[in-house]
């Protein structure tokens, strides 16, 4: 999506183009990097409206905002949910069994992990919509 933004606005895009994977893996940058070349991809991609407006973004915010939560909780999410359940031993006088008691942390690493769902779904619908919008656009301007 990156190159062929590239293509609409030729020297208009903030990075060079390796910078739409290495952005994400560069720490702190991480944070705001990928955002900035996403909203450039956006408007590049963009057909024009009324005006100099564009295509309203709000799927481009919701992509984003969808994705700063695993990427702020990544450290939780390498590790399986199970991992912080406790394993407590019980035992009755002659018997003796285990039982899994799941923390306050075991469920809010249960819901981050959720969450990676949904963030899937926008991310593909905003893959879709990027990628629907640069068609139109090449269409319109050949």
């Amino acid at each position: 999506m990156r190159s062929v933004a590239e293509q609409f606005a030729p020297g208009r895009l903030r990075y060079r183009p390796s910078m739409a994977v290495l952005g994400w893996l560069i720490p702190v940058g991480n944070l705001f990097l990928p955002k900035q070349i996403a909203n450039d991809v956006w408007h590049a991609s963009s057909p024009p409206g009324q005006g100099d407006s564009t295509d309203p973004a709000r799927l481009l915010h919701t992509w984003w905002a969808a994705c700063l939560v695993p990427l702020m909780t990544w450290p939780l999410l390498l590790h399986p949910w199970t991992r912080f359940r406790k394993e407590v031993f019980y035992w009755d006088g002659k018997d003796g069994w285990f039982r899994y008691e799941f923390q306050p942390v075991t469920w809010f690493v249960l819901a981050l992990h959720l969450l990676i769902v949904p963030a899937a779904i926008v991310t593909a619908r905003y893959v879709d919509r990027v990628t629907a919008m640069q068609a139109a656009k090449a269409r319109a301007d050949r």
